[in-house]
């Protein structure tokens, strides 16, 4: 499980906790990360003078040692998507034209350890030996190269001749790897694909279906029988996956109201949280699983309790479950964040949700776009919204820690049906 990633209810009566969409505040707040990030440094210093031999090699041009680095990537964002842990070095060497040692020396930085055949000679490397240990230099070298490109990409590829910045890695740049464009949640079988169409981008996932069907049958359920929610390829968009004006706008406004929360609490230059695309992708699905739930629960009865589930106050019921869009208590954010590699080093993390219907903010669901009242009832919307947060103890704990980074924020809005919204945020 994700550390750090839990739901539990705002109150025993399950008529309450119905109503509040199971508000996931009551969390205990993100620690600072600061061995995290000692870890990520130590391992960055250590790679720092492979890192600094390829970029400095005289025999290849910038656009070379870039290649090199590419291809080191492509190797590295695999194992991270858990598709293989050893790589064949003579089939590596084949790709790389140049100066490949470079290449089999970034590897053994990031983790990768030689395995020697019958003849006692190096035939593989193999990340390892366990994820624990090696996945912190792993995600230190990614960060290094996404520092490179950033370098690069506005100074031009001579930038690479440039001192590399090892220090300071923070938590941030981990959870920032597009790790080759992967997608959070794998794909339906015979989808189409959204976006670039890369090796990583359109067969790689971090979170695979099988898993979730393993720890959340009824999450993979609500996916297998509602296909279009979930559905990023454009014409299958339902409006409970919208990402149209109307959520934007939401978006927008929680997370300015947000700011100035913390602003107003004296946080300074971290008051402004920095949006993740993972975060928001995992913060829209958990909306919109919960706002499945709401809608099925009004046809059918709760699921079945799990075998051994605890009774006592502090565990949230089974009607609760279904609202929060999770099985066996363990949310369907968590099950999301276990896939993403800054959650598996050890980040923790907030999530927050809250349930808002037509009747409290009508312009907001039914206002042309344009009209001064929709902007209006925005603004109410998302200044309820965590002014409800900052009366509950624990949510402003989590909404008020310094240590905090970054957010995640997802919207799901059924007008032609239910008339809700649901918004979840996750804090990290």
């Amino acid at each position: 499980m994700a550390q750090g990633v839990e739901l539990v209810p705002v109150a025993a009566d399950p008529t309450q906790a119905l109503e509040a969409v199971a508000t996931s505040e009551e969390l205990r707040k993100p620690p600072v990360d600061e061995a995290l990030c000692t870890k990520l440094n130590a391992a960055a210093a250590a790679a720092l003078p492979v890192m600094t031999g390829l970029l400095q090699d005289p025999r290849l041009l910038p656009q070379q040692a870039l290649g090199v680095l590419s291809s080191v990537a492509e190797v590295t964002d695999l194992v991270l998507l858990a598709r293989f842990r050893r790589v064949k070095l003579s089939a590596f060497r084949k790709k790389i034209a140049k100066a490949p040692e470079h290449a089999e020396a970034v590897l053994r930085a990031a983790g990768f350890e030689d395995i020697c055949g019958p003849n006692g000679e190096v035939e593989h490397l193999e990340w390892g030996p366990d994820e624990q240990t090696a996945l912190p230099p792993l995600l230190a070298v990614l960060v290094l190269m996404a520092r490179i490109q950033e370098k690069v990409g506005a100074c031009g590829p001579r930038a690479v001749n440039e001192p590399l910045n090892v220090q300071d890695i923070q938590m941030l740049e981990v959870a920032s790897l597009t790790l080759g464009g992967a997608r959070l949640l794998e794909p339906r079988a015979g989808a189409a694909a959204a976006g670039p169409q890369t090796s990583v981008g359109v067969e790689g996932a971090l979170v695979r279906r099988t898993y979730i069907q393993e720890r959340l049958p009824h999450f993979a359920k609500t996916l297998e029988e509602n296909p279009a929610f979930f559905d990023q390829s454009g014409s299958a968009r339902n409006a409970l996956f919208d990402t149209g004006a109307r959520t934007r706008n939401a978006i927008k406004g929680i997370h300015a109201r947000i700011t100035e929360e913390r602003e107003s609490h004296g946080l300074g230059a971290s008051a402004r949280l920095t949006c993740v695309p993972v975060l928001m992708e995992a913060a829209h699905i958990a909306a919109s699983v919960a706002l499945v739930g709401l809608r099925n629960d009004a046809h059918d009865g709760p699921p079945p309790a799990e075998p051994g589930s605890p009774d006592e106050p502090g565990h949230m019921d089974a009607d609760a479950l279904r609202i929060a869009g999770v099985s066996g208590g363990v949310s369907v954010a968590d099950c999301l964040l276990e896939g993403v590699p800054a959650f598996r080093l050890g980040l923790t993390c907030s999530v927050l949700s809250e349930v808002l219907n037509l009747r409290e903010f009508p312009s907001f669901f039914t206002a042309e776009l344009r009209e001064k009242q929709f902007e209006v009832s925005v603004q109410a919307l998302c200044g309820a919204v965590v002014d409800r947060w900052v009366k509950r103890p624990q949510a402003i704990t989590a909404l008020l820690n310094s240590a905090t980074r970054m957010l995640g924020i997802g919207c799901s809005l059924d007008i032609s049906n239910d008339d809700k919204a649901i918004i979840y945020v996750i804090l990290a």
